[in-house]
């Protein structure tokens, strides 16, 4: 609802405050009125229902897609949760940066999980506080940054024609002979260097170094990470998604993640089917208007409020960062987010980043597990595995 969603006190005190708060509120009467219609759709033309097993899959099923269409209303000051576990050390470092971040919500959050840590770990948090390093370096590179990039135009895209969402922008050279050295390296005694072992298998043929990841990779089950020698070596992608998309990618925890501030400069992605169905073209529309009011807008605040601008863009409003992680991690993610019961706008990114991988490293990319399917059927799975547990739990006593 319209109080779930924030702006800075700074920006509500505003002369933006009123307008900005207009904006949100349209944001969210268009996510609300538009849900029916979306989900109608959805189940009329989407889904078929009668491939699935009971009327509560179904049900769920369309309404969970609905949901992954919709979204991108929303605004991206709502209300969020989420959980962090942080040993100690780790705790003051990144309490300390929100304490010296420009964003007042940030060092808000920051006192108050001090106020909270010190109370389990009085000894190593009190002398906790803002770092004058992060305080003062921050709108020090900001400057900076517009001083040497601030005559660029940035380009509008208005859903992905003309826009490459993902780019392969580094990769370690010989990176495919790399990883089979790393194999050999870690299984040899025969008293060779990392070096002496890579001008072996630079010599190998391509049977050879198909022999090695078989033996390596081919036993591996399900839900078996990869052995450590694939963590030789990097990649890095450049990477276009929606601010709500960013809210998934990040949940990756391998690996380095450069993020740019949060924007409406850029344009907007349209959700699934909203760009070419007929039966949303009344959706599509609203859409359009309200992203590109929110853009101006944003365009508007930004020149006053650099940071806490990105309180305004839409979830559906495109932005743009790097992703850098080693082979495994790539095997890791390409498994668990291109599954059907991912959300399609994320599917489509570590698609994308595997197809990228494939030519840099094609022999080690057959043993990873890509998924293509189409998303509706995965979700009716898991939506129908649901309900049969739900059933042979009926009428049962849980006990502890």
């Amino acid at each position: 609802n319209k109080q779930s969603v924030i702006i800075s006190p700074n920006l509500r005190n505003s002369r933006f405050g009123s307008e900005i708060k207009l904006n949100n509120d349209n944001l969210m009467d268009a996510y609300s009125r538009n849900l029916e219609v979306v989900l109608n759709f959805v189940k009329s033309e989407v889904m078929d229902r009668n491939s699935f097993d009971s009327e509560g899959a179904f049900d769920r099923t369309a309404r969970s897609k609905t949901l992954d269409i919709i979204r991108y209303f929303l605004p991206q000051g709502l209300i969020t949760s989420f959980g962090a576990t942080w040993s100690t050390r780790i705790a003051e470092t990144h309490i300390s940066w929100l304490l010296s971040h420009p964003i007042e919500e940030l060092r808000i959050i920051g006192n108050s999980l001090l106020e909270e840590g010190v109370k389990i770990s009085p000894a190593l948090l009190t002398h906790v506080g803002e770092n004058d390093y992060i305080r003062e370096t921050i709108p020090a590179m900001d400057a900076l940054a517009n001083e040497l990039l601030g005559g660029s135009k940035v380009q509008y895209y208005k859903g992905e024609k003309g826009l490459q969402r993902v780019k392969l922008i580094l990769s370690t050279p010989n990176l495919e002979n790399k990883l089979v050295t790393g194999m050999l390296f870690d299984h040899g005694n025969h008293n060779l260097s990392f070096e002496e072992i890579e001008t072996k298998v630079n010599k190998f043929s391509v049977e050879e170094k198909e022999r090695v990841y078989q033996e390596y990779l081919g036993r591996r089950g399900t839900h078996d990470l990869m052995m450590k020698a694939t963590r030789v070596g990097e990649l890095e992608f450049d990477i276009v998604h929606e601010n709500g998309g960013w809210r998934d990618l990040k949940r990756q925890r391998v690996g380095l993640m450069l993020k740019q501030k949060i924007t409406a400069a850029m344009g907007y992605a349209y959700p699934e089917f909203l760009e070419d169905a007929k039966e949303l073209s009344g959706v599509k529309s609203e859409y359009e208007i309200l992203m590109e009011k929110t853009s101006e807008l944003f365009l508007k605040v930004e020149r006053e409020f650099p940071h806490e601008a990105s309180y305004i863009p839409a979830m559906g409003h495109w932005g743009r960062s790097t992703y850098q992680f080693d082979p495994r991690q790539g095997q890791y993610h390409t498994e668990l987010r291109t599954p059907p019961t991912n959300h399609q706008s994320n599917r489509v990114i570590f698609q994308q980043m595997y197809e990228e991988m494939a030519k840099v490293i094609p022999i080690f990319s057959k043993y990873v597990r890509v998924n293509y399917e189409d998303s509706s059927i995965g979700r009716k799975r898991a939506e129908e595995k649901a309900e049969r547990k739900r059933k042979e739990l009926e009428g049962t006593e849980l006990r502890i």
